[in-house]
């Protein structure tokens, strides 16, 4: 494999981990404030 390749695998190795990341979070961005509620409807 020439360098040139492993470069443009590795950044697109890390563009997609950063989509998933950013998908990953958003999602539980939206989960944590009713998490948060049901907390408080338990006590």
């Amino acid at each position: 494999m020439t360098a040139e390749l492993a470069m443009v695998f590795l950044m697109s190795g890390i563009r997609l981990s950063l989509v998933v990341a950013f998908i990953f979070w958003q999602q539980h961005r939206d989960l944590t404030p009713l998490a948060k509620s049901r907390e408080r409807e338990k006590k």
